[in-house]
């Protein structure tokens, strides 16, 4: 099984393998409620996963920028990261489409051989916006994949955490989504479960 993807996320799938007051920016602070305070305790996950020749699909890994623009203008305002950089890297890449909006962060420009799997090795960070159509994937997640998702609250959402299964190279990043009831949102990297989730926390909360 592939990383757990919604269908509006077809074009996240195909790069990845897998309200603008909430996205001013901002730190999560010890006196936050417990949705937006630095996650303590233990992410139980389970270990179960594809390995990837036994996968029934997988997604192109084709480079980055054979779609898209590095021209950050193309982001509707609305689902900006403020400054263009999360914990900290910057925005290089952005895929827009009437689903949804794809954003790669990096800490330098991605160049034009850069595939998914490059780019999660290389420390990226992918943030997507899908406008939401049906149930939010979060939900989705838990009714059809109970044993690979796990629910963690960030802000005053119910988020998901699942951990995809290997890319080609052998990679598998935690993938977090939550919906705000307007939209799914979702983290892709290859980073711990509580870093994902204290970066999801830190997007939502920013503002509380």
């Amino acid at each position: 099984m592939r990383a757990p993807r919604p269908s509006a996320l077809a074009i996240g799938v195909a790069l990845l393998g897998l309200s603008a007051a909430l996205f001013a920016g901002g730190r999560l602070t010890a006196g936050s409620a417990p949705g937006c305070a630095p996650f303590t305790g233990e992410i139980r996950e389970s270990a179960a996963f594809t390995p990837y020749d036994l996968q029934r699909s997988r997604a192109p890994d084709v480079p980055i920028t054979s779609l898209g623009t590095p021209d950050l203008a193309a982001v509707p305002v609305d689902a900006r990261l403020a400054h263009g950089k999360l914990a900290p890297l910057a925005v290089q890449w952005v895929v827009v489409t009437q689903a949804g909006t794809y954003q790669y962060l990096l800490d330098r420009p991605l160049d034009a051989t850069m595939t998914p799997s490059d780019f999660l090795v290389a420390g990226g960070i992918q943030y997507d916006r899908d406008r939401l159509d049906g149930k939010p994937f979060p939900e989705v997640l838990l009714a059809d994949i109970p044993e690979r998702a796990t629910p963690v609250q960030v802000g005053p959402y119910t988020a998901v955490l699942t951990w995809a299964d290997p890319l080609a190279n052998g990679v598998r990043s935690h993938n977090l989504y939550w919906s705000d009831g307007a939209f799914n949102y979702g983290l892709i990297a290859d980073r711990s479960a509580v870093d994902l989730v204290d970066l999801g926390r830190s997007l939502v909360c920013a503002t509380e």
